[in-house]
């Protein structure tokens, strides 16, 4: 496949272009850096070898709107390089077509996103910015095609914070367990032929280290909007005695249909009446819709074990807005084992100063094994001055740990 744009390519663009697609082609890095590009017509080549095979596929976006103005529209646009497909937009229902070729379109920007594509039986996969998308989403659609004779998922993304579940539980992951079917190609800005030294020099002048090392060298790290900017590796502890465990508390957050329930254990080192540590100590975490029954069995057993191992622990904190599953779990355990009460409301900035309080002192310590808070305390992220919630991130496993440190953390305890 030739790339046409103006200018010459480098030789990095180039041994790209010669890579023999795998079934997980990653094409992560700066913005305006050619990886649309570069992935458009890698995807519409894998595509066009199936014409007149009645064959479907799918290409994702955060939403239509986002799927027609990077994806389709413009000079290098697919519509543009490749005029034979029609775009159809029937009550709806989105896609591109062209001899016996089918392309669904399909936004993808909440959890609930992925009973879009129930159902569906695709060849391959397109996802533009697939970080955004929900987990949910990435599971249901790499299902689509687990059945494919020539399977291919193609993504682009700009680089996430380091941490983020798309990199532990999918591109990582991927290629460190099973290098032989994923490419992953990385691109700076300067890989766009049309760049000149003086724009990145501009770039260099007028953004800010993280954003040039972010949005111009495709480097992944903390962004400016991160939450828990104290966490870090000196946090993560392998091992603790369980004797110098002074109290215990689980704190409980459902999701619902809408995200994952999740359940912290966090235990709490006392001297001389102060905090000195607070140690998240184990987690639960059950993504996607789970009966309350299950729900409950799910609790007791955690309880249980909990209480064997911690037998400090004395109470759980519940989420006040769901009274009816407090409810059901309180009565599952005996008050004289574990003793349920709802969590006494407070805001969110004051739970989050508070945990970053402890981070910033030194007395915040999360097992290693609580991989599901661990990964929400590293991509936690702000966004126009409120806690992103919107199914990327995992806020449920934040809510679970702060209702249990919270209730306790007034200045007086903490001794700041």
């Amino acid at each position: 496949m030739a790339l046409q744009v103006a200018g010459p390519l480098n030789r990095k663009i180039r041994h790209y272009l010669k890579q023999k697609p795998k079934v997980f082609n990653v094409y992560e890095g700066a913005v305006r850096s050619g990886k649309t590009i570069q992935s458009l017509i890698e995807f519409m080549a894998y595509v066009l070898t199936h014409r007149n095979e009645n064959c479907n596929f799918l290409m994702t976006g955060q939403t239509i709107g986002t799927i027609k103005k990077n994806l389709l529209d413009g000079e290098y646009g697919l519509l543009e390089m490749y005029p034979m497909f029609k775009f159809i937009d029937k009550s709806g229902d989105e896609t591109l077509t062209f001899r016996g070729i089918t392309v669904y379109l399909v936004g993808a920007h909440d959890a609930s996103s992925y009973k879009k594509i129930r159902g569906l039986t695709i060849l391959g996969w397109y996802s533009d910015e697939v970080n955004l998308c929900p987990r949910s989403f990435i599971v249901e659609a790499l299902n689509r095609s687990i059945r494919s004779y020539d399977r291919q998922n193609i993504w682009t993304l700009n680089p996430d914070v380091k941490g983020h579940w798309i990199y532990t539980d999918f591109i990582d992951k991927w290629r460190k367990l099973s290098p032989e079917l994923i490419n992953y190609f990385h691109f700076i800005l300067s890989d766009n032929p049309v760049m000149e030294e003086s724009d990145i020099e501009l770039a260099r002048k007028t953004m800010t280290p993280a954003n040039f090392k972010r949005y111009v060298l495709g480097l992944r790290g903390s962004n400016e909007g991160s939450i828990y900017k104290h966490f870090n590796s000196d946090c993560i502890i392998h091992s603790f005695d369980r004797l110098n465990v002074s109290y215990a508390i689980i704190g409980t957050d459902y999701g619902k249909n809408k995200s994952a329930n999740a359940f912290v254990l966090v235990g709490f080192v006392i001297k001389n009446n102060t905090f000195t540590d607070v140690i998240c100590l184990d987690e639960y975490y059950s993504p996607g819709t789970t009966p309350l029954d299950t729900l409950e069995k799910d609790y007791v057993s955690f309880v249980n074990k909990c209480k064997a191992q911690y037998p400090k622990l004395a109470q759980t904190y519940g989420e006040t807005a769901e009274p009816r599953i407090n409810e059901k779990l309180r009565l599952s355990v005996s008050s004289s084992i574990v003793r349920f009460n709802s969590y006494p409301k407070a805001r969110i900035i004051d739970r989050i100063r508070w945990v970053d309080t402890l981070m910033f002192t030194g007395r915040f310590k999360v097992m290693s094994k609580c991989k599901h808070l661990i990964q929400a305390l590293n991509t936690a992220q702000y966004k126009d001055n409120e806690r992103l919630d919107d199914g990327t991130t995992n806020i449920d496993s934040l809510d679970a740990m702060e209702y249990a440190i919270t209730p306790y953390a007034g200045k007086q305890y903490l001794n700041l």
